[in-house]
This record gives structure tokens, C-alpha cells and sequence, in this order.
């Protein structure tokens, strides 16, 4: 038997029906259109949308590998004869991939309505900023699915750690004697695509270049393993019939 690899046919599962996928882009989409389409101040906007980002890619992905391990089909996929790190890798991959189409949507929406000037530096700066929160998250939400094991736990330790990760993140406003504690995490991708969401809708001057250099090596190294992992051709595997 030789099946395609598992990136391919985690994709395929997503996006393989015109309902699953109308419905994973619709639901990202209108929880989103309020912060694109309604006049509000701009950190509410801003706030706002990285919080749809957040709850869909950590929800999603918490959510969608409890379920996997839940229904026993991670435990089939475990013993497949594919390197644990390829496995490991196509499972996340693709449930990057799958999180991050939808929120490029929206993303391309709320840039087109409230971005006042348009620069192509400033789009390619939050655009991989956005693939860093969303590799986060992922990675953040499959542990969350993969220690809790059962929907039953996954949605109430997803919603504490999603408060968690929105409150060190500045998504959250403070109180002033707490201003420290967003200082401290200025490293977060969210919390950076935060401020580079909320410099793009005020326009403020472009991005630097060696922010530039570096956002383009991210997306060039997210694209081209993307693309590797699809090219990848087939897993081999032998089923012997008793």
C-alpha cells in the first residue's frame, strides 16, 4: 500500500470538502468582520482581530488533536512506519497550513479596508509575524490537545490558557503598576504582530530593513518547507495480509 505522505492526507481530510472548508474560512471571517468593518478606535481593532487569531488557531488546534487523540487514530498514526520526526512534522504542518489560510483572509481584508497607505514592506513584516504567532499557537494548542487527551477537558484548559497567553501578550490592557509584564514579553510573536497591526492601521513609517530581511527569510523558510513536505512523494509501507 502506498498512500500519500501524511501532510498531503491531513490536507486533503481539511480542505478535501467544499462545507468543511467554506465553513473553517466563514467562521474565522465573520467573527472578524466587526474589527474590520466597524469604526471603533484602533487598538479595540487591533486587539480584537489578534484575539479572533488567537482563539481560532489555539481553540482549533487544542481542540482538533484531543479529538484525534481521542478517537484513537493518533494512536494508528504513531505506529505507522514513518520517522516520529516526519510524523510529528506533517501533523503540525498541516494544522499550520490549515490555521493560517483562513486568518490571511482576514488579514488581507482588514489591511485593504483600514490600512491608510499601503506598503509592501510593512504587508511582508506583519504577514510573518502572523506565521510566527500562528506556529505558536499551534504548537501551543496540539501539546494542550495531546496532555489532555478528552474534549471533555481540552475546551476549559484552552480557554485559561488562551486568557493566559492574551493577558502576557498585551492583547489584554493593564493596569499601569503590570505595564512590566508586557514590557518583558516584547520577544512574543503575537504580542509584535499586535504592534505591527497596530502601526500598519496608523501609518506609521515603514518597516526597517533588517526587520524586512528577516521577515522575508521566514516566510521564504515557511513556504519552502511547505512546499518540500507536499513534493515529498509517498510514503512506503508494507500490509502483509495474515
Amino acid at each position: 500500500m502506498m498512500p500519500l505522505n501524511l501532510f498531503r492526507l491531513q490536507l486533503m481530510e481539511t480542505f478535501g470538502s467544499l462545507r468543511h472548508t467554506v465553513m473553517r474560512i466563514g467562521i474565522s471571517v465573520l467573527l472578524a468582520l466587526p474589527f474590520i468593518l466597524i469604526e471603533m478606535p484602533v487598538k479595540a481593532k487591533t486587539s480584537g482581530l489578534v484575539m479572533v487569531v488567537l482563539f481560532t488557531t489555539f481553540f482549533g488546534s487544542a481542540i482538533g488533536h484531543a479529538r484525534l487523540c481521542e478517537e484513537g487514530r493518533f494512536s494508528r498514526l504513531i505506529v505507522l512506519p514513518i520517522p516520529k520526526p516526519i510524523l510529528w512534522l506533517d501533523l503540525i504542518l498541516a494544522s499550520i497550513v490549515s490555521r493560517i489560510l483562513p486568518t490571511l483572509i482576514v488579514l488581507g481584508g482588514f489591511i485593504a479596508f483600514n490600512g491608510p497607505v499601503i506598503r509592501l514592506a510593512s504587508v511582508i513584516h506583519t504577514t510573518a509575524l502572523l506565521c510566527e504567532s500562528i506556529v505558536l499557537l499551534v504548537l501551543l494548542g496540539m501539546l494542550t490537545g495531546y496532555v489532555t487527551g478528552s474534549s471533555a477537558q481540552v475546551h476549559l484548559f484552552s480557554a485559561l490558557i488562551c486568557g493566559l497567553i492574551a493577558f502576557v501578550s498585551g492583547v489584554l490592557p493593564t493596569v499601569q503598576k503590570l505595564s512590566w509584564l508586557t514590557n518583558a514579553m516584547t520577544w512574543n510573536p503575537l504580542y509584535r504582530f499586535l504592534t505591527a497591526l497596530f502601526e500598519l492601521t496608523t501609518g506609521t513609517p515603514g518597516v526597517s530593513v533588517p526587520n524586512l530581511i528577516v521577515s522575508l527569510t521566514v516566510l521564504t523558510l515557511f513556504c519552502l518547507t511547505v512546499l518540500l513536505r507536499w513534493l515529498s512523494g509517498s510514503v512506503n509501507f508494507a500490509v502483509q495480509n495474515n
